[in-house]
């Protein structure tokens, strides 16, 4: 079962919204991360020439994390359920153990360097994944999609 960001489990001093956009998919893509705590909010983002939406949202997961206030507990949201089951399920960490190889024999893990920071940058700061509905209202959440399309737009120019 994933976690949704208002579980009670999930309560934190910095909630993390975060996305990654390739049109197409793969293609040239943007990604960012909004931030939101008793002290204020924050965001960070930017454009790659060629990527997936997984490895876009991981690349604002990591960015958002190192670029965030220190000190806080952090709950980052993503609609990525791929994501959010890895994390939560304790997968990423197991792929990780066995060298980036998956357990059921199907081969390497796709954009392993970008799962390890990404495992890296969470370990740091204890973070935790939740899950949110993709397109429901949720102000942090809506800007970091606008975001993030924006620059993958102009990933396209």
């Amino acid at each position: 079962m994933l976690l949704p960001a208002d579980h009670p489990d999930l309560k934190s001093e910095l909630v993390l919204h975060v996305f990654g956009s390739a049109t197409p998919n793969p293609g040239p893509g943007g990604w960012a991360a909004v931030w939101r705590s008793a002290t204020g909010v924050g965001h960070c983002a930017g454009a790659v020439e060629q990527a997936t939406n997984v490895y876009l949202t991981m690349k604002a997961i990591v960015e958002g994390l190192s670029r965030s206030p220190h000190g806080l507990s952090v709950a980052v949201c993503t609609d990525s359920e791929f994501l959010v089951k890895a994390m939560q399920s304790g997968d990423a960490e197991t792929w990780r153990e066995n060298s980036w190889r998956r357990l059921s024999g199907r081969g390497e893990v796709k954009n392993a360097p970008m799962w390890a920071r990404m495992l890296d940058a969470a370990e740091a700061k204890q973070a935790r994944v939740a899950w949110v509905h993709g397109h429901l209202p949720g102000e942090d959440w809506e800007e970091a999609r606008q975001i993030a399309k924006q620059h993958a737009r102009a990933a396209w120019q």
